[in-house]
């Protein structure tokens, strides 16, 4: 079976990796040769406004604000803190799992993640 998976490094054994409907980007990255624990840097800091982007997009719909205005409600978030922190992990979460831990650390003061 013939697999693409956006790189030129040949994957002679993929790794099947399960994926979870909390972590987005875990199907991506299923077929690749290393495993989500151990991103390194230029991959993290490459998808990393990806994820931004779609959560930015969610929270200025949902809250029917401008985006600069969304942008800067994530920036000051305890959230965004741990989404710039690889090893926290926070970046496999969906976007929809990541607007619902925005919400609550909004509403509740605080941020709590998931035990998974």
């Amino acid at each position: 079976m013939l697999v693409y998976h956006g790189s030129n490094h040949v994957v002679k054994e993929p790794q099947i990796i399960p994926g979870s409907k909390f972590l987005a980007f875990a199907n991506m990255l299923i077929f690749m040769n290393w495993r989500i624990s151990q991103m390194d840097k230029n991959k993290f800091d490459t998808i990393i406004p990806v994820i931004t982007a779609h959560l930015v997009d969610r929270i200025s719909a949902t809250e029917n604000i401008l985006e600069d205005e969304a942008i800067e409600k994530l920036y000051a978030s305890q959230l965004y803190a741990f989404l710039e922190d690889e090893k926290t992990k926070v970046w496999q979460y969906s976007t929809d799992k990541l607007y619902d831990l925005y919400k609550s650390e909004k509403t509740d003061g605080k941020l709590e993640l998931p035990e998974y």
